[in-house]
């Protein structure tokens, strides 16, 4: 029988006093679900509607059946898509869902004609580049600006920042592409969009080219004929609706689940369904889980819903049902407020190889990759060993097999001769994106796209290149009957593990969680940190961290434990020397000479350890992701030292000291 927590009965007591509207930060598998179900059946009025916002279908269908079993015959739960979706058949009179034609690459297509008929003088290639980034455009404009006339709103929120910092609202009218250059020009920096172009011409052309892909895209979900659906993407339902007020179910509850993950888009989508003046809000999210920035959402999401809905007040949940005692202490490193339930296993948190992963893992485990590099290599080891296994990830096949149609349209290509040209191909690439001084995050995350394709060709047989991506397909298709998850291992990224759970979670390279890059901004290393706790808290009851090294026999475990490496002797270095600087006096003096023999540690020392950080990642257990971190405390504490005043040093070398335990 369910029994509240004081922190659950402490949230039914506001909201059965019908006051205003609220938050509730709950942590991974504090019961989220199960906390707004009790509010619905107990403290919520039976005679009004409740909306319940879900973050995936599972959740939705899940949900459903429980208001079902309930009697909650006014409670409905929906995804943001199929909230538009009646919206959207409503507007056109659409009675099946079979008389749409659903084409998520609907702008891509659009794009790839008009780039072929107006830009003529790029390259084939660089014609593929533009398409996809007008398609991308079109995509990120869309969820990060809205227009909700019947609120009076008369501004839109880009979620996003100008160059010098400042946020951006920006007034739009309905049609607003027509007249809105200078947003999709921000949308497009921020993004990094135009980073492979090098013409600025070329840039304001593509620019132009979206008010009249949108109106196209938009006639095409209007024409019906015997040969010619309705054709739509996900993201036109609900951005139509919104931008053209389209009607929209109305409840005098919503209940919006995963509040950190929602852009503009979704919480504009979100408002038209409230039933104002009267109706509330619950806003339910965990900002630690923000990890969707490339959707819209960013890492303010959960505040910037609370603030968009007026929330009065916010209520923790920091019981953690799902979680087992030692991950919940891992859990901690990043969201101190993190508890295992009073009645929580203590679980399993290990260390183990690939090989060994190879020869342990089960139907119904799930083993998870920062990048996808991995997937398809450790999938053919687990399905040469005889187990069933499976890869989730359209998005991954999508990308896989665009390089790979990229790479045969070049000139001279020969399918006897695919590695030579993947490899050709990935070194003209990368030395463009250095000669057009692309970041670091774009070069790395192209590397990681190259070794998934690189992984998928050594893995499949194939006479031809058709051949070879319908196999690919057939890898990554998770509605392949034949093989059903809890039948198979499951291999994902860890932004598809987001709201599942698992007895048993791999991670594999965990010194990849986080993934750094010197130029990485502030955010990203917060969305960074936030996939690692989302990827640790799938786990139920063991958590195994793989790593790439092999199995070492007796013989190589007896050399390990006498000859450590080298790795190991610079962190103890650099560890001694920091300390020697933490316990030096705090003075208070003017010049930098009064300090010139205080005890600093060694910059050639700290170069060395990052670089074998770098080449050397699995050898040792220390917290290698936080080293560009070490990077800036090392300037720092060196400033600081410099300047002869400890004032803020103190806490930057005490940090320090932290990272290299």
């Amino acid at each position: 029988m369910f029994k509240r927590t004081d922190q659950q009965q402490a949230i039914a007591d506001y909201v059965a006093m019908l006051k205003g509207n609220i938050g509730i930060e709950a942590v991974a598998g504090s019961g989220k679900t199960t906390t707004a179900i009790d509010l619905i059946e107990n403290f919520i009025p039976r005679t009004q509607a409740v909306l319940y916002m879900a973050f995936n279908k599972k959740i939705q269908v899940s949900t459903n059946d429980k208001f079902k079993e309930r009697g909650l015959s006014k409670a409905t739960a929906k995804t943001f898509n199929s909230l538009a979706y009646g919206a959207y058949m409503q507007r056109y009179g659409i009675k099946s869902f079979n008389d749409i034609k659903m084409d998520d690459a609907k702008y891509l297509k659009m794009a790839v004609e008009w780039v072929n008929a107006n830009m003529s003088h790029l390259s084939e290639e660089d014609r593929d580049i533009a398409s996809d980034i007008i398609a991308n455009l079109i995509h990120f404009a869309r969820v990060n600006t809205t227009y909700a006339a019947y609120r009076q709103r008369d501004l839109v929120v880009l979620t996003g920042k100008t160059l010098d910092g400042d946020a951006i609202y920006t007034p739009l009218p309905n049609a607003f592409f027509d007249e809105a250059e200078d947003i999709l020009e921000t949308i497009a920096w921020r993004y990094d969009l135009f980073g492979q172009l090098e013409n600025a011409n070329d840039e304001m052309r593509l620019l132009k080219a979206i008010p009249a892909l949108l109106r196209t895209g938009k006639t095409m979900m209007e024409v019906q004929n015997s040969d010619y659906y309705y054709v739509c993407n996900f993201t036109d339902q609900v951005y139509w609706m919104v931008v053209e007020q389209w009607r929209v179910w109305k409840s005098q509850w919503v209940i919006v689940d995963e509040a950190q993950d929602l852009s503009p888009l979704f919480r504009a989508l979100v408002d038209n369904a409230i039933w104002y003046p009267s109706g509330h809000v619950i806003v339910i999210g965990d900002p630690r889980q923000a990890i969707y920035a490339f959707t819209g959402a960013d890492n303010s999401g959960f505040q910037n819903s609370m603030k968009f809905w007026n929330a009065e007040k916010v209520f923790p949940l920091t019981f953690s049902w799902r979680c087992p005692k030692k991950v919940a202490e891992l859990a901690r490193e990043w969201v101190p407020a993190f508890e295992a339930a009073p009645n929580a296993i203590d679980g399993e948190v290990l260390e183990t190889s690939e090989e060994a992963l190879v020869r342990d893992a089960l139907p119904g485990e799930a083993i998870i990759s920062r990048t996808r590099g991995p997937m398809i290599p450790i999938w053919q080891k687990l399905v040469g060993a005889g187990k069933p296994a499976i890869i989730i990830g359209s998005d991954v096949s999508k990308q896989i097999v665009k390089i790979l149609e990229r790479v045969s349209k070049r000139k001279g290509f020969e399918f006897g001769k695919l590695v030579d040209a993947l490899r050709e191909y990935e070194t003209q690439q990368v030395q463009k994106m250095v000669a057009r001084k692309k970041g670091d995050d774009e070069i790395n995350n192209f590397r990681d796209q190259m070794s998934a394709v690189n992984g998928a060709v050594d893995a499949v047989q194939a006479d031809s290149m058709p051949e070879l991506i319908e196999k690919i397909k057939a890898i990554f298709s998770k509605n392949d009957e034949a093989i059903n998850e809890s039948d198979a291992v499951v291999i994902m990224t860890g932004h598809q593990s987001k709201g599942l759970e698992f007895d048993t979670v791999y991670m594999l390279t965990p010194g990849l969680f986080p993934l750094k890059h010197p130029k990485m901004s502030a955010d990203q290393e917060v969305q960074e940190l936030n996939l690692k706790y989302v990827v640790q808290t799938r786990a139920m009851r063991r958590l195994v961290l793989v790593t790439s090294k092999k199995e070492p026999t007796k013989k190589e475990e007896k050399k390990l434990e006498v000859t450590p490496h080298p790795l190991e002797a610079a962190i103890d270095e650099l560890d001694a020397a920091v300390q020697k600087l933490l316990e030096a006096p705090v003075v208070e003096v003017k010049s930098a000479d009064l300090v010139a023999d205080r005890p600093r540690y060694n910059q050639e020392l700290v170069e060395q350890l990052i670089t074998e950080c770098l080449n050397h990642r699995d050898h040792t257990g220390h917290p290698i992701m936080m080293i560009n971190r070490l990077r800036e405390l090392a300037v720092l504490a060196d400033k600081v030292r410099k300047s002869g005043s400890n004032s803020g040093g103190d806490e930057a070398v005490a940090e320090l000291v932290c990272v290299v335990p």
